[in-house]
């Protein structure tokens, strides 16, 4: 009996204990460049990483939805902040 609770508590404390993904290449490159550039636009970071706007845009709302940037202020007068480092190489 004691090897099956041993079996449910493994597979309950690994989903709970699950790493979240890390970030992509082109995640830590459009991360960087937010944390050298935090005014620049999509356009901006596109031309600066060399990425298409729409491989940027993905990126941003991974990094986004991962709590690891904001935008501050408009679209237009607006900044990037970071929020979190620890977890970006």
């Amino acid at each position: 009996m004691r090897d099956d609770d041993d079996t449910v508590n493994d597979i309950v404390n690994d989903t709970v204990n699950a790493d979240a993904p890390a970030l992509s290449t082109t995640e830590q490159a459009v991360f960087g460049a937010i944390s050298l550039h935090p005014g620049y636009s999509y356009d901006k970071l596109a031309a600066y990483c060399d990425y298409s706007r729409p491989t940027i845009a993905r990126s941003i709302k991974t990094l986004q939805g991962g709590g690891y940037i904001r935008r501050i202020g408009s679209d237009k007068t607006g900044h990037w902040e970071i929020i979190r480092k620890e977890d970006v190489k």
